[in-house]
C-alpha cells in the first residue's frame, strides 16, 4: 500500500508540471485528434440553415448513410457528439464550411485546460518511514487468512459471464430434457416423464421382414425365367 501511495504521489506531481506548461483553452491532445480526423473527409453536404446541414456519404461496402447535424444544439444524428462531448467527423466537416465559428467553443468543459489543472491541483503530504509511526494498541491482532490450496487441478481460465462470447448455454437434463439442472439432481417423477416424452415407434415384426424377402426372391426368379 505504501508503494502504491508513492506512485500516486509522483504521478500527481508529474501532471501538475504538465498542467503548468499548458496554454490555450482546450487540451492539445483533443486538438491533435481533430486534425487527424479532419484529413481525407469526402462527404456530401446539403445545408438547411447557417449552422445546420445534412451530411451524407458512402461506406467501403457501398452502403449510403446520412446524418443531420445542428451546431447550435450540439447534436449529430450519429450520437457520438452527445456521448463523448467532442464534435464527430460529421460536425468537423460542417465546421470547415462555416468559417466564422470556432470549434473550441463547442467542446465540453471536461476537455478544457482549466478543468485539467483543477483535477491535479492538490498534492499528497509526504510521510515518514513506518518505523517513525506512533505505536497504537488496537486491542486485537489482525492476522492474514490461511492460504490453502483447493482440491483438484488449478483453474487456468476465468469463469465467463452468461452474455460473454464463448460461454456455453445452461445445463440440460438427460432424463427430463429440461434446462437448468443435470440428471443427477433431477426431481421429475415417472408420471411427468411419461407425459412429456413422445410415444415410442412401433417395432417391425420379424415375420414381416421374412415375407418381404420371400416376395422379392419370387419376383426375381420369374424375371429370370422369362
Amino acid at each position: 500500500m505504501d508503494k502504491i501511495r508513492e506512485k500516486i504521489m509522483e504521478k500527481i506531481y508529474t501532471w501538475q508540471e504538465i498542467a503548468n506548461k499548458l496554454q490555450g483553452r482546450i487540451l492539445p491532445s483533443v486538438i491533435h485528434e481533430w486534425n487527424m480526423k479532419s484529413r481525407g473527409l469526402h462527404y456530401d453536404i446539403k445545408k438547411s440553415g447557417p449552422v445546420s446541414a445534412e451530411i451524407s456519404g458512402t461506406t467501403n461496402e457501398g452502403k449510403t448513410w446520412r446524418y443531420g447535424v445542428d451546431l447550435a444544439k450540439r447534436e449529430c444524428g450519429c450520437g457520438q457528439w452527445e456521448v463523448s462531448g467532442k464534435p464527430c467527423t460529421h460536425a468537423i466537416y460542417l465546421f470547415g464550411k462555416v468559417r466564422q465559428l470556432n470549434i473550441e467553443d463547442f467542446v465540453h468543459d471536461y476537455y478544457s485546460v482549466e478543468r485539467f489543472k483543477v483535477a491535479y491541483q492538490f498534492q499528497i503530504t509526504p510521510m515518514n518511514d513506518k518505523s517513525e509511526w506512533p505505536k497504537v494498541d488496537l486491542g486485537f491482532e489482525m492476522i492474514p487468512p490461511p492460504l490453502q490450496r483447493a482440491a483438484g487441478r488449478p483453474r487456468k481460465q476465468r469463469i465467463k459471464a452468461s452474455g460473454e462470447p464463448g460461454k456455453r448455454g445452461p445445463y440440460q437434463c438427460k432424463r427430463c430434457f429440461q434446462f437448468g439442472h443435470i440428471e443427477k439432481s433431477c426431481n421429475a417423477t415417472q408420471a411427468e416423464l411419461e407425459q412429456e416424452l413422445p410415444p415410442p415407434r412401433p417395432k417391425k415384426g420379424k415375420s414381416q421382414g421374412k415375407c418381404s424377402n420371400i416376395f422379392l426372391s419370387y419376383i426375381c426368379c420369374n424375371m429370370f425365367l422369362h
